[in-house]
C-alpha cells in the first residue's frame, strides 16, 4: 500500500498495518503535499519489481481529473518491455506506440484516440477505417467494431489510446 492516505479508509489501514496477520504487505506513507499522485508512486514502485506487465485497478474513480492523470500514466509510462493495462468495470484501457494485432476478440466495441499525431494510419479487420492516413489528435473513432480474429493496427509513427470494451480473453500483440 502506497500514498498519502487522505481518501483511505483508517480501518483497513490499521487493519494491514498487523504485521502479524500480513507479513507480506507494506505501507509506503507519503506527505500530502507532493509533486506525483498516489497512483504514479504506486506504478513507479511497481516497476521495482521488473514485471512484465501491469494491471491498474481503480484508475478511473470519481474524480475525472485523477481519472484523466491515470490514463496520460500509460503514455507517459509506456515501455514495449512492460504491458501497462487500465482495467475498468467494462473496458481494458492501453497506449501502443507501434502496431498491434489484437487476436481473439471479433465482435468487441473499440475506441481508438490518438494522442498524438499519427502516420500512415492503416485498419485491418474493422467495421470502420479512418478516411486519411494521418491523424491529429483530434481524429478519434469511437465504437468501433472488430470483424476479424486478428485485427490489425499499424501506424509509421505516434501514440494511440485503445480502449476495449465488454470482452474477456484475446490479446494484443506487439506487430513485427
Amino acid at each position: 500500500m502506497i500514498g498519502d492516505f487522505d481518501s483511505a479508509n483508517r480501518g483497513l489501514i490499521e487493519k494491514y498495518s498487523n504485521k502479524e496477520k500480513y507479513p507480506n504487505i507494506d505501507i509506503i506513507n507519503f506527505d500530502k503535499i507532493k509533486d506525483l499522485t498516489d497512483y504514479e508512486l504506486a506504478l513507479k514502485h511497481s516497476f521495482t519489481f521488473n514485471p512484465n506487465e501491469i494491471f491498474m485497478f481503480g484508475a478511473t474513480g470519481s474524480f475525472f481529473d485523477h481519472s484523466l492523470a491515470n490514463i496520460i500514466l500509460l503514455v507517459k509510462y509506456y515501455s514495449k518491455n512492460i504491458k501497462l493495462k487500465i482495467i475498468t468495470s467494462n473496458s481494458s484501457i492501453y497506449c501502443i506506440k507501434e502496431g498491434v494485432t489484437i487476436v481473439g476478440m471479433a465482435k468487441a466495441r473499440i475506441s481508438l484516440f490518438p494522442f498524438e499525431s499519427v502516420e500512415d494510419i492503416k485498419l485491418e479487420g474493422f467495421q470502420y477505417e479512418f478516411k486519411k492516413n494521418n491523424l491529429s489528435p483530434f481524429d478519434f473513432s469511437i465504437s468501433n467494431v472488430i470483424l476479424s480474429n486478428n485485427a490489425i493496427i499499424s501506424f509509421k509513427s505516434g501514440v494511440f489510446l485503445i480502449i476495449l470494451f465488454d470482452r474477456e480473453g484475446g490479446e494484443i500483440m506487439q506487430n513485427g
